[in-house]
């Protein structure tokens, strides 16, 4: 695009947000100086959780000028399930479920506490 003259807009901006995040490259992802669009934020938490950085994708979160919508709780709940993290998976749950009651987070933290071998949260009767 640079050789052409195209400059990039908030569209190639997400493209590029997910084609770094899936292959690991958080600085190049975090390097471009666009200035963020809602679509965006999503695809930073996403970059951020697939690299295994929770507490900057949690603080990420807390820092952004808008107010976090489900699609970034569900991001961040989906990322650390891959990655076990049992605390991160709670508290991305709690704060989609207080948007979503009827989503799916429950499920997959169910899956998680499994995964990570914590038998007792499992079951929410207990």
């Amino acid at each position: 695009m640079k050789q052409v003259g195209v400059r990039p807009n908030h569209v190639t901006f997400v493209g590029v947000l997910s084609a770094c995040g899936h292959v690991g490259l958080v600085d190049k992802g975090l390097g471009y100086g666009l200035v963020p669009k809602p679509e965006h934020y999503n695809c930073v938490v996403d970059l951020l959780s697939r690299a295994g950085l929770s507490c900057r994708a949690g603080k990420f979160i807390e820092d952004m000028p808008i107010e976090p919508n489900a699609i970034i709780w569900r991001t961040l709940l989906s990322a650390h399930a891959v990655h076990k993290n049992v605390d991160i998976g709670e508290f991305a749950a709690y704060h989609l479920l207080k948007l979503e009651p009827q989503d799916s987070a429950s499920s997959v933290l169910t899956n998680l506490y499994a995964a990570s071998r914590k038998w007792d949260s499992r079951d929410p009767t207990r």
